[in-house]
């Protein structure tokens, strides 16, 4: 028995976040372990399901018998990383296990109260305990920042000052996820002195600091000779325009180095923000920047700490335009205050600014750590037990986030989805691109951009009449009352070469497609397989079965399915997608409903 082993849990959920920042721990992790002389392998998995790379993770441990394993994991794919502890606990149980991320930081003791395989719990950034924790496993009283159990109790160590410049901190080697095709993610500051409600990255990452720009140009250099010059960089910092200075300096750098190929974006805040910032970030290679709005109201963006004018926002969309910057706009509904009235505010606001992408919006979430969590176990809506435990997703006629709870000590679920999709309805522009297309030049840019199409048909108006007529708040009614979706299979158990009578009920609000999967499940683990050769699962490429539905009517769908090859003896899931009409339906928040059935092949 012996090594070390870092491990990116992954998550088996619709609301998985594909660059979520998860993905970068281990390599932060392995860097600092290669910096202080020690080697420790690293888990990663990026184009196969989580249930696959889960059984292949389980076959490693098993045959390398780690002596310590970190495993790092965030709020949504908790209850993956607990499974993943369970089975630990059988397969290694002289393991010594440390913890860490954002979930875990915040409910230290839950983690080694519930899971008695855990050694330690890393707090905060995890850099310098992990390396301390694998110098000294006998000796946890030496390592900082740290939670574990001594004497019946929980004792939390003393963090060490963190280093001034990020530049002391080794590198990542991105050699390690060569095989990855997705997003590179690149982190150039760490610490937020935000004071968002919703938001628990500031108990993370509370001191400033940067990477140099010689730094930075390192690390993008070698993103770059191991994926190419057209890979796209996602930079994942808090609050990457805190500093004007950092983000003038690191563009300045990338050009002078000539990296400019690969596209990437940026998150920023309203403020700070000025006109030559984001030309030198459009001549770095920047192609959009994402702004959260979170409310057009001014009295809830206050009353949740956002400390962001709509003179603010206004401003750096305006200045994005002057210089055509894509942006894209996040807010969402259901803050504390939140009424019919306050998100009329906000669609009205949202359209003010006019975004060139289609606004992003979502219904409040509840994190630990943050001031929407203490609310609801204020008002005794929750506790900690909660996020040890998977709930029901059915909610009426819609089925909600599966792994994280909604904000609801003011509103009922109800409430909050029948404003984000009124919300989404208003919003709608016909002509913007997906999250996942890059604008690259500015030719394409004026070919895409909305806000230029309404002026040449004299009122932006114009691009919002697609929707339903009447107002809003009364469109918001009627979705929620008028989505119905029903599947009913016919037989439950068929022989493998049999075909599948399957009956569909639908009645939606505005005309849809309907989309349907059939996902197999192996051992107890779902795995994506999409029957008759239509691709993957929420593949671009999907096919619907029924296109172009009308609404408002009653319809009703017999399908016979004969599934080719046949399908192997095993259980089965049949899945009913209910999407806007001619909307992707890779995006789930177009989907208007969707609907499982269980069957087994005999």
């Amino acid at each position: 028995m012996g090594g070390i082993l870092l491990v990116s849990t992954g998550a088996d959920n619709p609301e998985a976040m594909p660059e979520s920042p998860s993905y970068l721990a281990p390599l932060v992790l392995e860097a600092a372990l290669r910096g202080a002389g020690m080697r420790a392998d690293v888990f990663l998995y990026f184009e196969e399901p989580w249930p696959t790379a889960r059984q292949r993770l389980l076959a490693q441990v098993r045959e390398k018998q780690y002596e310590i394993i970190g495993l790092s994991f965030m709020s949504y794919n908790r209850l993956e990383a607990f499974d993943l502890l369970r089975d630990f606990q059988q397969i290694v149980p002289a393991s010594r296990i440390i913890t860490g991320g954002v979930h875990a930081s915040f409910l230290y003791e839950q983690m080694l109260r519930r899971f008695p395989n855990i050694t330690a719990v890393a707090i905060g950034e995890g850099e310098q305990a992990l390396v301390e924790f694998c110098r000294h496993p006998d000796r946890l009283e030496s390592v900082p920042g740290i939670a574990w159990r001594r004497d019946g109790g929980i004792v939390v160590n003393p963090h060490t000052k963190c280093p001034p410049s990020l530049d002391t901190l080794p590198a990542p080697n991105y050699e390690l996820m060569r095989d990855c095709r997705r997003t590179i993610l690149i982190q150039t500051s760490r610490g937020c002195v935000g004071k968002c409600g919703f938001c628990a990255w500031r108990s993370m990452e509370t001191t400033l600091r940067w990477k140099s720009p010689e730094r930075i140009v390192e690390e993008w250099r070698q993103i770059r000779e191991v994926f190419g010059p057209d890979r796209r960089i996602a930079v994942i910092d808090p609050l990457y325009n805190i500093s004007l200075k950092h983000v003038k300096s690191m563009c300045r750098a990338l050009i002078e180095a000539g990296l400019t190929t690969n596209p990437w974006d940026a998150q920023i805040r309203a403020r700070p923000m000025d006109g030559e910032a984001l030309e030198l970030m459009k001549q770095a290679g920047c192609k959009r920047i994402l702004i959260g709005v979170e409310a057009g109201n001014e009295q809830i963006r206050r009353a949740i700490g956002k400390g962001i004018s709509n003179e603010d926002l206004q401003r750096v969309f305006a200045l994005a335009r002057e210089v055509k910057m894509p942006t894209v706009a996040f807010f969402m509904v259901g803050l504390p205050g939140e009424t019919d009235a306050t998100v009329g505010e906000t669609i009205e606001f949202v359209r003010s600014i006019r975004p060139y992408y289609n606004p992003m919006c979502g219904m409040a979430e509840v994190y630990p750590g943050t001031r929407l969590y203490e609310i609801m176990k204020q008002r005794g809506l929750m506790s900690d037990d909660y996020w040890l435990y998977r709930h029901p997703k059915n909610c009426g006629d819609f089925e909600v986030h599966a792994n994280m709870p909604l904000f609801t000590a003011e509103h009922s679920a109800i409430e909050l989805i029948r404003w984000s999709i009124a919300a989404q309805q208003a919003l709608a522009v016909p002509q913007s691109l997906g999250m996942n297309d890059l604008v690259m030049d500015e030719e394409e840019y004026d070919r895409h951009d909305p806000c230029r199409a309404a002026q040449s048909v004299g009122k932006l108006e114009a691009l919002t009449q697609a929707r339903p007529s009447g107002t809003w708040k009364g469109r918001a009614r009627r979705v929620v009352r008028r989505i119905r979706a029903h599947l009913e299979l016919a037989p439950s158990r068929l022989p493998s070469d049999s075909p599948l009578l399957i009956s569909i009920q639908l009645r939606a609000h505005r005309p849809a497609d309907v989309y349907l999967f059939i996902r197999s499940r192996d051992g107890g683990f779902l795995r994506s397989v999409l029957w008759n050769g239509f691709g993957h699962l929420l593949s671009e490429r999907v096919t619907p079965l029924a296109a172009g539905l009308e609404g408002g009517i009653e319809h009703t769908r017999t399908v016979v399915l004969q599934p080719a090859p046949p399908l192997a003896p095993g259980s089965y899931t049949a899945i009913l997608v209910v999407c806007g009409k001619s909307q992707s339906v890779s995006v789930r928040s177009h989907w208007f409903d969707w609907r499982r059935k269980h069957f087994r092949v005999k």
